[in-house]
């Protein structure tokens, strides 16, 4: 019943969507179940064609910018931690968003940061956490490497007849 629901609330979006917290949805009475499950009818509900866009767009750029910090790790063992934890991210996003528009069974799958609920949020939290140590892990290795780069550039330009000449 409430799959029907949400996707009805889905297709009778406009382009600009409802006012915040003033949409069909609170006007039913079913608004913790809303808040708990499909989250994502809610956001397309209240924001509209464009809120649902920019959101699916904020989760893509989440999910490329996660694989590249996943590939610029400077180990094989960060690297596959972090193209898992984007990989969840994103599998998590695509079956949330899948069920919201009834193209999916119903599997209980929360949106990233969105749902409510403080565990999913909580491991989600830890989850960029450990992202973001990968990046500061990478960004030290490419610093690391410039440096030597920079280094055996100037060894070489002691030893050629290239030189910089002092003033």
């Amino acid at each position: 019943m409430f799959s029907m629901i949400y996707l009805w609330l889905i297709g009778a979006v406009v382009l600009a969507g409802a006012d915040i917290l003033l949409g069909t949805i609170y006007l039913l009475i079913i608004a913790v179940a809303a808040l708990a499950a499909f989250i994502f009818a809610v956001i397309g509900e209240e924001l509209g064609f464009v809120g649902a866009l920019a959101l699916i767009a904020l989760f893509a750029a989440l999910l490329v910018q996660g694989v590249c910090i996943a590939l610029r790790a400077p180990d094989l063992y960060g690297t596959l931690l972090g193209i898992g934890i984007i990989s969840q991210v994103g599998w998590q996003v695509f079956l949330h968003i899948g069920v919201g528009t009834a193209l999916l069974p119903n599997t209980g799958i929360s949106l990233p940061f969105f749902s409510s609920g403080g565990t999913s949020l909580l491991l989600l939290l830890g989850e960029m956490g450990v992202m973001l140590s990968i990046s500061r892990a990478g960004n030290a290795r490419e610093k690391r490497l410039a440096d030597q780069h920079r280094a055996e550039t100037e060894r070489i330009l002691q030893h050629s007849r290239y030189r910089k000449t002092t003033v």
